[in-house]
């Protein structure tokens, strides 16, 4: 389980990373190119959820997902997920 937790913490932390790098050195719809026709980045503002669902409802939204990460918290308490992938999602 060790490794899945490591593992987990390692992609959000480069996911973290990167949203940071990404915030402080492009201007909205700035386009960068890393693989050319394969792969580009582009930096787009969503103050909200996926589509900008609840984007003019932001403490809505935090309280949501507060509520979602206890869930999850009290699930891995008390169910004990046994199947490590279970246990990494």
């Amino acid at each position: 389980m060790l490794i899945y937790s490591i593992v987990s913490l390692a992609i959000l932390i480069l996911d973290q990373l990167s949203k940071i790098l990404i915030a402080n050195n492009f201007t909205a719809d700035t386009r960068f190119t890393l693989i050319p026709g394969l792969f580009d980045i582009v930096y787009r503002k969503n103050t909200g959820a996926a589509f900008s669902i609840l984007s003019k409802h932001i403490y809505l939204l935090s309280i949501i997902s507060v509520i979602f990460c206890i869930l999850v918290v009290i699930y891995v308490i008390k169910i004990k997920p046994r199947h490590p992938l279970q246990f990494t999602a």
